[in-house]
């Protein structure tokens, strides 16, 4: 019999062995959500045989699917049977109004990935997702999950932005929810909305104006009307780089996690065009993935690097030394970096 090996004894070290095998926790995942394995769980299915018929699957591979859900912990067992986390009921179940699977319910983003090493030698995606004719294809279901994601920084962005100002520490101030300012809002390329859909709630005087392709404000009015501020909408549809803002129109404009899929170049043009559709001392709102600025990390806004990679032409992470060189050049002052509770600050400034 093998003499068990002492731990620190290992050759092959801990983070390789676990990065090496970290696909096979997403693909785990992908798989139990496209098999609707958490909804038949809800439904009152609880044993291999039961979840592999509904699904119109194998019992052995369900059987081994579930007890790895098990080993991630996104199920619970008791002897044959099982069951749902609160986690996976609240977040895997189809009916929830908290679903994240929408985008998980296809491979795309998987395919993509499959093919970094093709476009880190190429410096090009395999499919663009970035313009018109793919992203009303392509978006609307990743819209769902980023509206949940997204919300509870949303929501902190909202406290801020509304109330005007930042508690010590860089960190929200709690809105006054008792004087509406009625901020007229620009939420570009907003798609579910949920930017704009949050500072309709902390200011119920605001008007806002969402832009987006035509498909996606469809999205926008459905999320609108979910929340209860449809009537405080406004919609404009067409391509962000093109479409008229018009001037001085706006007091708050808000870029949530769309300078990414621009590309420097575009990005800074996006930025004068937005200040000149925001009335004096008006101001911009940027919430994105923002590494450090020597790029050492957060490992999280760095992976969202590659991601850019594989799905647009010019796409990428900026750092906030970037972030305020560019909106000084754009004409803008006074920017800041507040924490929102997310992976990255949002860089707020006013414009000049």
């Amino acid at each position: 019999m093998e003499t068990p090996r002492r731990a620190g004894t290992d050759p092959v070290p801990l983070l390789i062995r676990e990065l090496s095998w970290g696909f096979a926790r997403t693909r785990v995942l992908l798989t139990a959500v496209q098999l609707g394995v958490f909804s038949h769980l809800a439904a009152g299915l609880a044993t291999p045989a039961e979840v592999a018929a509904a699904a119109g699957a194998s019992e052995r591979g369900t059987r081994m699917l579930l007890d790895a859900l098990v080993a991630l912990e996104l199920l619970g067992k008791d002897g044959g049977r099982f069951r749902l986390s609160p986690e996976s009921a609240r977040f895997l179940v189809r009916d929830s109004p908290d679903y994240l699977g929408h985008s998980l319910e296809r491979d795309s983003q998987w395919e993509a990935w499959s093919r970094l090493t093709d476009s880190v030698r190429s410096g090009q995606p395999p499919q663009r997702v970035d313009v018109q004719e793919k992203a009303e294809s392509y978006f609307p279901a990743l819209v769902r999950s980023l509206h949940v994601t997204n919300r509870a920084a949303a929501q902190a962005a909202a406290r801020v932005l509304v109330g005007g100002a930042v508690a010590g520490g860089g960190s929200p101030a709690p809105a006054d929810r008792s004087a509406a300012t009625g901020l007229r809002v620009l939420d570009l390329a907003c798609g579910s909305g949920v930017w704009g859909i949050s500072l309709a709630e902390a200011d119920p005087a605001a008007r806002v104006t969402a832009q987006d392709f035509p498909a996606i404000l469809e999205l926008t009015r459905e999320f609108a009307a979910r929340h209860g501020v449809a009537d405080r909408f406004d919609y404009l549809p067409g391509d962000r780089r093109q479409v008229e803002l018009g001037e001085a129109r706006y007091e708050l404009a808000v870029l949530g996690h769309i300078v990414h899929s621009e590309g420097e170049e575009a990005s800074r043009a996006l930025l004068r065009r937005v200040r000149r559709a925001l009335a004096p001392g008006g101001r911009v709102a940027i919430a994105d993935m923002v590494p450090r600025d020597d790029r050492s990390g957060p490992p999280f806004p760095l992976l969202f690097a590659l991601n850019m990679l594989v799905h647009t032409e010019r796409g990428d992470v900026f750092t906030l030394a970037q972030y305020r060189d560019w909106l000084a050049e754009a004409g803008f002052v006074e920017v800041e970096a507040v924490e929102i509770g997310s992976h990255s600050p949002l860089v707020v400034a006013r414009r000049g």
